[in-house]
């Protein structure tokens, strides 16, 4: 492979690698483990190695060539990115948040590889203003070598030319501190990425009502409703248990205590049943008319994963959701 090759090639490899794995993971195929390890590339390493490669586009140097650039050879390279990639992401995030673009996998995932696409060019340029035998280049059989550099005192003619070349014993136990450091994140984020999403399954509860424009929110309630009527509010159930469920439901209407603190009354003013596959939302308007009028009224929506007992209260439903409400006599 010939030397202007191999001074870009950790470049091609970069977007290539960023191509994949934003393919892999905005498609959701099933790369199993893969799938795993391309997201740690994307969010720790990728970003922040195109930003050191345009920072620092030079090899590093060696004990002889003191009169070098400043360089950073392929471990400290290496280490450098993982920190860079953990303050470059969040700011990406917080960039497609404040533009309105939202903190969803999409616009994130579309910053991430922008940042990867444009850094590369910058990195690509600023290698070629160098002279061809001082560009960076990925050098076989060096790993060893980088990382002996990188844990071992050096002398100060090779730390003028490379920053994280420790001199004395406190600049070494510091670089072993962020080796460390770096490879208890990667492993952190690993274990995050593989841990069983099965403890994490839950249904939500929550009511809708209807706005101007048609559109079910769940803001602007309605609160003051007609004790002859149905209540106009649409009962909304996510599931995200991992599998099909069959739900049921109850409303009651309490009559609460002058300040508020107590039930004094309860009745039963309807129910339903809903099976929801996983991943979805059922949206149900149940038949509840009020029995009772008056102030200090509260409707509330009991909703169980499975049969509803006997006697239904909020302290053995699965989930539970309320809204304060006045019933005109």
């Amino acid at each position: 492979m010939g030397n202007g090759f191999r001074s870009f090639a950790d470049l091609v490899l970069v977007l290539l690698l960023g191509a994949v794995a934003a393919w892999a993971i905005a498609t959701d195929v099933g790369f199993g483990p893969l799938r795993v390890l391309f997201g740690i590339a994307m969010v720790l390493f990728l970003p922040g190695y195109v930003l050191a490669a345009t920072l620092y586009p030079g090899r590093a140097a060696t004990e002889r060539d003191a009169d070098r650039a400043r360089a950073l050879d392929g471990l400290e390279r290496a280490v450098l990115s993982v920190l860079l990639s953990v303050c470059v992401v969040p700011l990406l995030a917080f960039a497609a948040d404040v533009t309105g673009l939202g903190v969803s996998r999409e616009p994130v995932l579309g910053l991430v590889v922008a940042w990867i696409g444009v850094f590369a060019v910058a990195a690509t340029v600023a290698r070629l203003r160098l002279p061809a035998d001082r560009q960076f280049r990925v050098e076989g059989g060096g790993s060893l070598a980088a990382v002996d550099g990188f844990l071992r005192k050096q002398s100060a003619s090779l730390r003028s030319t490379s920053p994280f070349a420790p001199q004395n014993d406190a600049e070494l136990l510091l670089n072993a501190l962020v080796a460390a450091g770096v490879l208890l994140l990667v492993a952190s984020v690993g274990f995050t990425a593989v841990a069983d999403p099965g403890n994490e399954s839950f249904t939500e509860l929550y009511l809708l009502s209807e706005n101007e424009d048609g559109e079910l929110v769940a803001e602007g309630f309605e609160t003051e409703y007609a004790g002859d009527e149905s209540v106009p509010v649409t009962v909304a159930v996510e599931n995200h248990e991992g599998e099909r469920v069959e739900y049921a439901g109850v409303v009651t209407l309490q009559r609460l205590s002058p300040n508020g603190t107590t039930v004094e009354t309860e009745d039963e003013i309807g129910r339903f049943e809903a099976t929801v596959p996983d991943g979805e939302t059922e949206r149900i308007e149940p038949e509840s008319t009020p029995s009772m009028t008056g102030e200090n009224l509260r409707l509330q929506v009991l909703l169980y994963d499975g049969e509803v007992p006997d006697e239904p209260s909020a302290d053995d439903a699965y989930r539970t959701v309320h809204l304060d409400v006045t019933v005109e006599g």
